[in-house]
């Protein structure tokens, strides 16, 4: 026989009831979108999907700027009927036709020439060192009215830094003085008439070994004279 248990009481455990806040019954979520005809029409669609036959002339569009109704192409003389590119220049110079267009006497003479008109006053490539260019708004002015008669553009930093109108000379100088190569063409040499006059460079002909140690033992000697000398 089984001692029995004091103190402990045994009693039936029921499960807890949760109620919602809500007090309508709880629908299928398709059924509370839909409804309960749009349901069964939808599972009849399903049903016999492959029944069903697919209409040539239905399309989907799907508009974009080009097939709306309200699209309208660009067109330049009616949208910008009033636009113009005004040139500031009086004349333009492409990069590649600076060092043919100028030389010292051409640049030194524009520049003689804008000074004279902005300020009423003649000047000489002698006197460029000591004429200053420390009031901005006048070196701005003579810079933009110096790159409208040369028809090219100088940087900002080469107007920032001439202090005097020979800083600004020497600036024009490097640009006309300047090479033009074309980088996207591997072919793009430019070359001048000064680089033909050496004496060892051959376009049209090559040397043998013994006529280039020749010419190379000339060139040596020569050298070793002028050191001397």
């Amino acid at each position: 026989m089984f001692a029995p248990v004091r103190g402990v009481i045994a009693r039936q455990v029921r499960p807890t009831s949760i109620r919602t806040f809500c007090t309508s019954i709880p629908r299928p979520f398709l059924e509370n979108l839909f409804g309960k005809k749009e349901i069964k029409k939808r599972d009849e669609i399903v049903k016999n999907q492959d029944d069903f036959e697919s209409d040539p002339e239905a399309k989907i569009t799907i508009l974009s700027e080009e097939n709306s109704p309200d699209y309208k192409p660009f067109d330049p003389k009616v949208d910008m009927a009033d636009f113009k590119i005004v040139q500031w220049k009086s004349q333009v110079v492409k990069t590649k036709n600076i060092e043919a267009t100028y030389n010292s006497e051409s640049v030194s003479k524009i520049i003689n020439d804008t000074y004279k008109a902005l300020k009423q006053q003649e000047i000489q490539v002698a006197e460029y060192k000591d004429i200053t260019l420390h009031d901005l708004n006048f070196r701005f002015q003579f810079a933009k009215s110096l790159q409208k008669s040369l028809g090219f553009d100088l940087n900002d930093y080469a107007v920032s830094k001439s202090h005097t109108v020979q800083d600004l000379y020497n600036e024009v100088e490097k640009v006309i003085g300047e090479r033009w190569v074309y980088e996207r063409n591997a072919n793009g040499i430019v070359l001048r008439p000064e680089d033909f006059q050496s004496a060892n460079v051959y376009l049209n002909e090559e040397l043998t070994e013994g006529q280039q140690k020749k010419a190379f033992k000339k060139l040596v000697d020569q050298a070793r004279e002028a050191e001397e000398n």
